[in-house]
């Protein structure tokens, strides 16, 4: 068995002809590039279907009932009860936020990411009335968050970052991953080079 020298390059693990196929070169297209933003209605739907019903039919399952006595054994005894109510509104609360997210998704249109030469036009958030528009020269990052995310987003996170704000749009925002990553590979063109 040969050792490896320190100063050997690692040779890359060699793939499978479906495994590069299944690699798709994307490259920086064309400008002006624009990509609509997407709703995540089936999300917020499952959740406002999961998040409402469920803790006020556990709370009244668990309701306690003085005349029936050991015969009623679903019920939670004494401050149990009353965690298992604090966690039921906790439940009601996110799912009331998914219920107004749900009913705002059907009022407000998506955004668009709008890429040119002289601007780009990003909205703050997905369903933003008016985009801020960004110079080039105003730009100061393009990069991903992958790993470092709250267990409600999904990665990866393209960020932008300009004297406008910061600008994040989750990969559930876009059709596909190919849209994010011409995205950020515009927005990476448009950079200005760094000292």
């Amino acid at each position: 068995m040969s050792k490896r020298r320190s100063d050997e390059p690692v040779k890359p693990a060699t793939t499978t002809p479906a495994e590069s196929e299944a690699e798709v070169e994307i490259t920086a297209p064309a400008l002006p590039y624009s990509v609509p933003l997407l709703h995540q209605r089936w999300r917020h739907g499952v959740q406002a279907a999961l998040l409402v019903p469920l803790p006020i039919y556990l709370v009244f399952i668990n309701l306690p009932d003085p005349g029936a006595g050991p015969s009623r054994p679903a019920a939670v005894p004494g401050y149990g009860f009353w965690v298992l109510v604090l966690a039921c509104a906790l439940g009601l609360l996110f799912g009331g936020r998914a219920v107004f997210r749900l009913v705002r998704s059907f009022l407000r249109a998506p955004g668009t990411i709008v890429i040119r030469d002289s601007e780009l036009l990003l909205p703050p958030h997905l369903d933003a009335a008016a985009p801020v528009t960004v110079r080039p020269a105003e730009l100061r990052h393009s990069y991903y968050l992958r790993r470092a995310l709250p267990t409600t987003a999904s990665g990866p996170v393209l960020v932008i970052e300009s004297s406008q704000g910061v600008f994040q749009y989750p990969r559930d925002w876009f059709a596909d991953e190919a849209d994010q990553r011409r995205v950020a590979l515009a927005v990476k063109r448009l950079l200005p080079e760094q000292p």
